[in-house]
């Protein structure tokens, strides 16, 4: 037997899907990074990053910031990539977890160098199909 647990609000029956992350980057255009609560080791400093928009079309983007290695890339702050969603055309744009998480898999094979030196077992994903 499997239970199905239905909530309804008229909040959120508006949604067929949510997504949770943060903090915010962009709000309706304007590059701005939202704190919200997050622990400093989140918001301050350089880093590798994760971040998805939506641009004034509808169109999803989706940045990965490799980051902590050296001579190859020390990463972004948030700030920088609040800018960089921005100049992509996101009109709003959120943070994703970062650090080592932060990886990019396109047909099966890791496209960033992801600064555990490999992909991190993580059980969280957003995927992207057509």
């Amino acid at each position: 037997m499997r239970a199905e647990l239905k909530i309804s609000s008229p909040l959120w029956d508006a949604y067929s899907s949510a997504l949770g992350g943060g903090p915010r980057l962009v709000t309706n255009g304007k590059a701005e990074v939202k704190v919200e609560g997050f622990r400093s080791d989140v918001t301050n400093g350089l880093g590798p990053r994760t971040a998805m928009g939506v641009d004034k079309f509808g169109r999803y983007i989706i940045v990965v910031a490799d980051g902590r290695q050296g001579y190859y890339s020390t990463g972004l702050t948030l700030a920088e990539l609040a800018f960089t969603m921005q100049k992509l055309g996101a009109v709003n744009a959120l943070n994703f977890d970062g650090g080592g998480s932060t990886s990019m898999v396109v047909r099966s094979k890791v496209i960033n160098r992801p600064s555990d030196g490999s992909e991190r077992r993580v059980s969280n994903a957003i995927l992207v199909t057509r």
